[in-house]
């Protein structure tokens, strides 16, 4: 693909972060994947040190492609192509150490969030969707705000709340 004169100065850029903003079809993944190109031959960055990331699957595998014609599967073996999620779960496996975690975690998505707390509420809430949604809510309120599952029970101030707070130390 050629190239246009904005897309030449965001791959040729190298003193700081660059932002395309750009519509579907409008040639992102080939401005990528000529900047990682133009850094590794014209800059002479370490293959290892970059990382190529979109948003979806299709783009990441699409850029491993292309960077794979351009540098040779080696070279493009060695760069880190993947989705924003896929690199967040990396980064999270490689240094789970930090966080005390066991590496073989999952990340719960919203419909894996509510089947859970259905589960754990199944006599009490009996599959109350809009009841469900409020736990989670709350639940989210009170990780984002960094109260511990111990301090929601100890500060509950009706049954309702310690329920809740039950269910969170569940959870």
């Amino acid at each position: 693909m050629q190239l246009n004169k904005p897309q030449q100065q965001a791959v040729a850029h190298i003193s700081g972060p660059v932002l395309v903003l750009a519509g579907a079809g409008s040639g992102k993944t080939s401005v990528i994947t000529e900047k990682i190109v133009h850094l590794i031959k014209n800059c002479h960055f370490a293959p290892d040190t970059l990382a190529a990331v979109t948003f979806t699957n299709k783009a990441s595998r699409e850029m491993a492609e292309r960077l794979q014609k351009r540098l040779g599967k080696d070279i493009a073996a060695q760069i880190r192509s993947s989705t924003f999620h896929t690199l967040g779960m990396a980064i999270l496996r490689e240094d789970i150490d930090v966080t005390e975690r066991n590496q073989r975690f999952s990340i719960f998505d919203e419909q894996d969030g509510l089947g859970l707390l259905n589960e754990l509420t199944e006599r009490q809430i009996k599959g109350d969707k809009n009841q469900l949604y409020e736990l989670k809510t709350r639940i989210s309120f009170w990780k984002n705000e960094g109260f511990s599952p111990e301090k929601t029970i100890a500060q509950a101030k009706d049954q309702q709340e310690k329920f809740d707070a039950m269910v969170y130390q569940a959870y």
